[in-house]
């Protein structure tokens, strides 16, 4: 009799430390909540500012970003320049206009398409540093170019190294669905709305996406 109450109690006493109590739980909760409420950022009052090449063009890219942006209460502008470059929207003065007259939070970057087949990227590497450091303190994302290109001279390296302090938001992650026997400069409207989407799942994941690895 004695054994089998000592057997009862050791086993009641194992059952009761499994038993979750009120402040577990309770943590537990909250940590659920705040991984929730963080998945998807606040942008209401927020002004972004997008700029780009040809590739911002396409509705499909501008077009799906806009809508994001209005229907979760941000300010979203494009300014969208043709055959530009890093190097043409500084010598313009282009974007420290844009910038004194938006104000905006967030800059959105895409550039990079029309220097991506330079046999030395290197050339525009201090265009590219000095677009990102005249948006600094803003907080800034560089979109890259979409895998378009054979990159034979480190094109997608030089664009993430330079484009600091920015976040490289890294296109190539990207599955565009580009037979490989098609040659394009351009993404069309069904791609460009895949881009837009991930470029906005990105934006509002509560920690930075990945940096590349080994070129990938």
């Amino acid at each position: 009799m004695k054994y089998t109450f000592l057997l009862i109690l050791t086993f009641g006493v194992i059952a009761f430390a499994f038993i979750p109590t009120a402040k577990s739980l309770a943590d537990s909760a909250i940590q659920n909540a705040e991984s929730a409420n963080s998945a998807v950022r606040d942008w209401h009052g927020v002004r972004v500012l997008h700029i780009g090449d040809s590739n911002l063009e396409n509705w499909g890219l501008k077009g799906t970003l806009r809508k994001k942006f209005k229907q979760a209460g941000a300010d979203y502008t494009v300014s969208a320049w043709k055959g530009s470059s890093s190097r043409s929207w500084l010598r313009s003065g282009r974007l420290q206009r844009l910038l004194q007259k938006k104000a905006p939070h967030v800059v959105l970057v895409n550039l990079g398409t029309n220097i991506s087949k330079a046999d030395d990227p290197t050339v525009y590497m201090r265009f590219v540093t000095s677009v990102a450091m005249k948006i600094a303190p803003r907080e800034c994302y560089w979109v890259a170019p979409p895998p378009l290109i054979d990159d034979e001279h480190g094109f997608y390296n030089m664009l993430q190294s330079a484009s600091k302090p920015c976040i490289f938001l890294d296109s190539r992650r990207i599955d565009f669905e580009i037979p490989a026997n098609r040659r394009v400069f351009h993404l069309d409207k069904r791609q460009s709305t895949v881009w837009a989407e991930q470029i906005w799942k990105w934006l509002n994941e509560p920690t930075v996406p990945p940096e590349s690895v080994d070129g990938v």
